[in-house]
């Protein structure tokens, strides 16, 4: 099955920077800037597509 891809798409505070892998061959994981601070992560793609993953905690426990 072909990926999506989804570099330089923005999901919420999220910013798709790079295709992480798929360790377990069923879920997608990408590299993702939070706009809200900056910092890096490596979320599923499947929660950012469905709206449930919309920022790093942090910023979602602060409210940003």
């Amino acid at each position: 099955m072909q990926r999506e891809c989804l570099e330089g798409q923005i999901f919420g505070k999220w910013q798709v920077i790079s295709y992480e892998g798929c360790p377990d061959q069923k879920k997608s994981y990408y590299n993702c800037r939070c706009m809200g601070c900056g910092k890096i992560f490596r979320v599923r793609s499947d929660k950012m597509k469905a709206g449930t993953s919309t920022r790093c905690t942090a910023c979602a426990r602060k409210g940003i």
